[in-house]
């Protein structure tokens, strides 16, 4: 098969040339070290102006480059790849850590919903930000709607997992085997350490965390999750949430536009 740039390109395969990689909006760049490798690849000269993890403004440029014509062009289409994505998450996860202001944690929970191919690069990404991909830090086993549904309610579950010692017990609580807060009594009497109230409705929140309050010295954390929205934040965490688990608000954000535009000629290529 025909390559269709070498048709192109043949005229001036021996030119060399400058070009740029900029961002079209204000964002968090995050994948250089992937774009780099593949520039090197590419047998590209380059030198990055930003490292991960650093803000950027429209127009930014974010890398500098030289080679020749073929391959700069090859990596307009696969060195953007690397990081316009990435970036695109690492935006949407830094807004939502600077919204949270340190008043409760920013967990991206949806990367495992993702082909195995991207968990470890959206966990790696959303890391740099300051959220997290796990509800909390220390071991804990969760129980989901699926296993309190097989194990027979919720005192089941946690009875199940009762002799797993050093694990924090984390009940997900839908409102669906009785009312939500019925569902957060049964796991606390039961010996949950986390309720994730899931979801959505800021009215189960409340009702949750109202709860606990009644309880002297609880330790009991609450989560909350479900089609959250990155612009509520503050009113989540003045609900009571201790932690907020996003989904697609951050791992489906969209892409940190990036393009990549030739400059000159270089006068002394061969």
């Amino acid at each position: 098969m025909i390559d269709i740039r070498k048709e192109i390109l043949k005229g001036i395969r021996n030119k060399q040339f400058e070009a740029r990689i900029t961002v079209d909006r204000e964002g968090v760049v995050v994948g250089t070290l992937e774009a780099a490798k593949q520039l090197k690849h590419l047998a590209l000269d380059y030198e990055f102006c930003v490292h991960d993890g650093d803000a950027v403004d429209s127009g930014d440029t974010i890398c500098t480059l030289k080679g020749f014509s073929e391959n700069l062009i090859m990596a307009e289409e696969t060195v953007i790849g690397r990081m316009a994505k990435a970036s695109g998450v690492a935006t949407a996860a830094f807004k939502a850590v600077k919204l949270a202001d340190d008043k409760g944690r920013i967990v991206a929970g949806a990367w495992k919903k993702m082909p195995n191919e991207m968990k470890r690069s959206i966990q790696q990404t959303v890391g740099i930000v300051g959220a997290s991909t796990r509800m909390i830090e220390m071991p804990f086993v969760y129980l989901d709607k699926n296993y309190i549904q097989m194990l027979g309610g919720i005192s089941e579950a946690l009875y199940a997992v009762k002799a797993m010692e050093g694990l924090k017990k984390v009940v997900q609580l839908k409102g669906k085997y009785m009312s939500i807060d019925a569902e957060a009594r049964t796991a606390v009497e039961a010996g949950a350490d986390i309720l994730m109230v899931d979801t959505g409705r800021l009215d189960d929140l409340k009702i949750v965390k109202q709860y606990l309050e009644t309880l002297p010295n609880t330790t009991v954390q609450v989560g909350f999750a479900s089609d959250l929205k990155i612009a509520e934040i503050p009113t989540y965490l003045e609900c009571g949430a201790d932690f907020l688990c996003f989904g697609k608000e951050i791992i489906d954000a969209p892409l940190l536009d990036m393009k990549l535009d030739v400059i000159s000629e270089v006068s002394n290529a061969v």
